[in-house]
């Protein structure tokens, strides 16, 4: 145990009531170079008797910021007792990547203690996140898993991930709300069962897939498949994507859009009459197209999932292969979701 000074009690059992640690040393993570998952919960302890305020800054690899994380003296934050100079709080393990993080220390009014401790951020169980905007807690946290390829394959993977994670916060809205997001990345070969040749509706094993996600925090997932057919989603579910088709990153965003947004086709998917379209976000069953009269920018076109249902944008991303534009009528869906998210 420390030792805290001047309460007359000798914490490390030593015989010596006076060796506490130096004003202003961090006591917990005890050392440098300690390992802390990804998504766990670290506590911070630091030693700073009779000041006014303690708080660790703790910075990425790259040495930018990530976090400022209060320490309290008050006996309610994993700090010991209440005035007894040892400040503590909890952390939940997040930033941009793996690597070698740092806490600098500031107390009152000294001086800010530079690198006052170092620790590494690993991987926990898998997952490897890839951009980290803030706690799991209110991100869209996105998490891209492999199915049908190897283990020497999953380098390939990585790349693809990389490529489709890029082009997906180039299209709006995603370019300006992408500070709302996580990204992960899970190297399983956990066999999802999507890879059917020449499949146009994969007959994907769920559960399966959300094995395969949980070891990183989830709101939708994104499979990549390594294999030969059509790309295809669940509404409001996850998204399959053809990681071969020579369009595949597109395809993310596409399929995206109907798994996040819940977007339909605005192409012609099933013949025969749609019938009422009142629930559909971006098709109406109104010639008049009366659900979005009051968006600016947005059209009336005939053909959306049904011949007699209608979109909004003659040539969008739900419609046209290679579109960037979703419309003003997808993007305001889009952009409504995210206010759930901080």
């Amino acid at each position: 145990a420390w030792e805290i000074c001047g309460n007359a009690i000798d914490e490390n059992c030593n015989g010596d009531l006076t060796d506490c640690p130096p004003f202003g040393t961090i006591i917990v993570p005890a050392a440098d170079g300690e390992d802390h998952e990804f998504g766990s919960t670290m506590l911070v302890r630091a030693y700073s008797p009779s000041a006014t305020m303690t708080r660790v800054d703790i910075q990425s690899p790259d040495e930018n910021d990530v976090y400022t994380l209060y320490l309290y003296d008050d006996g309610n934050h994993n700090d010991f007792d209440a005035g007894d100079g040892v400040w503590g709080n909890t952390w939940t393990v997040n930033g941009p990547g793996t690597g070698v993080y740092y806490m600098d220390l500031a107390f009152g009014n000294y001086p800010v203690i530079e690198n006052a401790r170092t620790f590494n951020v690993v991987s926990a169980g898998g997952c490897i996140p890839l951009q980290i905007n803030g706690s799991s807690n209110d991100k869209l946290d996105v998490v891209f898993i492999a199915d049908q390829y190897t283990a020497a394959e999953l380098p390939l993977f990585a790349t693809k991930v990389d490529q489709a994670r890029n082009y997906f916060v180039t299209i709006a809205p995603f370019d300006t709300q992408q500070s709302k997001m996580n990204f992960y990345r899970v190297d399983s070969e956990l066999n999802m069962g999507c890879g059917s040749s020449g499949s146009w509706q994969p007959n994907c094993n769920a559960t399966n897939i959300y094995t395969a996600a949980s070891v990183c925090p989830y709101d939708k997932v994104i499979v990549l498949v390594d294999g030969n057919f059509s790309s295809w989603s669940t509404l409001n579910g996850f998204a399959i994507v053809d990681a071969q088709d020579p369009i595949f990153d597109w395809n993310t965003v596409h399929e995206f859009g109907h798994s996040f947004a819940g977007l339909y086709p605005e192409y012609i998917k099933y013949l025969g009459t749609g019938g009422s379209a009142s629930i559909i976000v971006n098709c109406d069953s109104n010639a008049s197209c009366s659900k979005w009269d009051t968006v600016p920018g947005a059209g009336c076109f005939a053909g959306c999932t049904y011949n007699d249902w209608y979109r909004s944008i003659n040539s969008g991303l739900m419609r046209t292969s290679g579109s960037t534009d979703f419309g003003p009528v997808n993007i305001n869906r889009i952009n409504d979701l995210f206010n759930s998210y901080n």
